[in-house]
């Protein structure tokens, strides 16, 4: 079984073996050194693309926070609160700027051209939405079109989310603070914003048709399944950690809480509307600002923990690899040792003889 290796090494020279021997020992070494650079450094990677991915998603939540204000501020235009236009001019201003922000961050590399195509193609019928378009649409249909742009820039969004890893997360805590940050947090500010303008339009006209009952009524149940979903989701956060759930969780839900009571006793439930469309209007924008608040605080805390992941990442990678690094000149070390002993003990018994 050994007189190959016997026949080979014996061709060799007596320090030839020796380099063959550390060599061959040397190989698993350096095979795990690099299996684990590699594995470490795609990880470093992944989550240096999630960080990529929730910065290019925080510049383009401000699209659909705007849009939805535009579409409040409109539907209380279409019911006779015609002073409203300077302000609904002023929001379509700030909604360019913003998508232009939005560009720059989709034109990095880790985004394909298709991504960068739809926020083109969002921008395009955001022009259609403007109100020197709009306003000769009927109210109803100008606040529906304004939902569907929302629906395809969070369709967006979700694409951005898949493109950057974001929703590949096997750590439990992290997932659910990225589901909080990216979908169920503005999903909750979503539906707000629709009962926000449907009701606001209402209130300042005096009274609901069918259609804007339907869609108010719709919009407030969604409200109270969106509230409980995310008061579960932080139940589940407090229970890995009591620092995961922030101190602006409690006014969020208690304005919320409160724009929905309001909404349901003097908007739904009486015969015609009992509050102002402005006082209404104003109610809605305070829960979603609070809402806001509380995203960005979550926010805040997700973008700690990506980078707190990271950075343990790379010194794993350190540690692993001045760790083989280190066995490597052990083993060196110890053979160049070995080789002087035997070199020493060949010449003494060379002497004796």
């Amino acid at each position: 079984m050994f007189k190959l290796g016997i026949r080979f090494l014996n061709k060799l020279s007596f320090t030839r073996k020796f380099q063959v021997i550390l060599f061959t020992l040397s190989l698993p070494i350096l095979y795990a050194s690099i299996t684990i650079y590699i594995d470490n450094n795609s990880r470093i990677q992944l989550g240096s693309n999630k960080v990529i991915g929730l910065e290019t998603i925080n510049t383009l939540k401000p699209l659909t926070l705007l849009a939805a204000k535009h579409r409040g501020n409109l539907a209380q235009w279409f019911s006779g609160n015609k002073a409203l236009d300077s302000t609904i001019r002023s929001l379509e201003q700030d909604m360019s700027e913003n998508i232009r922000i939005a560009m720059n961050h989709l034109s990095n590399d880790l985004y394909p051209d298709a991504i960068r195509q739809q926020l083109s193609q969002l921008n395009q019928e955001w022009n259609r939405l403007k109100f020197d378009s709009i306003n000769n649409e009927n109210a109803i249909d100008a606040f529906l079109l304004h939902n569907a742009w929302i629906k395809r820039t969070d369709d967006l969004i979700r694409n951005i989310a898949t493109q950057s890893s974001l929703n590949r997360d096997l750590n439990i805590a992290t997932h659910k603070l990225m589901e909080m940050t990216v979908f169920a947090l503005p999903q909750l500010q979503e539906l707000l914003g629709q009962l926000r303008g449907i009701g606001a339009g209402a209130a300042t006209k005096g009274s609901f048709d069918s259609k804007s009952f339907i869609l108010a009524s719709t919009a407030l149940n969604k409200i109270e399944s969106a509230l409980t979903r995310v008061e579960y989701d932080f139940t589940l956060l407090q229970d890995i950690s009591t620092a995961y759930v922030p101190r602006e969780l409690q006014q969020a839900k208690a304005r919320v809480k409160e724009f929905y009571s309001i909404s349901n006793q003097k908007l739904i439930m009486p015969e015609s509307p009992t509050i102002s469309g402005n006082e209404y209007f104003s109610l809605g924008t305070d829960a979603i600002k609070q809402t806001s608040l509380l995203r960005d605080a979550i926010n805040i805390i997700y973008q700690n923990e990506l980078q707190k992941s990271e950075r343990m990442m790379q010194q794993d990678l350190i540690l692993s690899l001045g760790s083989f690094f280190l066995l490597f000149l052990i083993s060196c070390y110890l053979f160049m040792s070995f080789k002087i002993t035997v070199d020493y003990n060949a010449r003494i018994t060379q002497i004796m003889a």
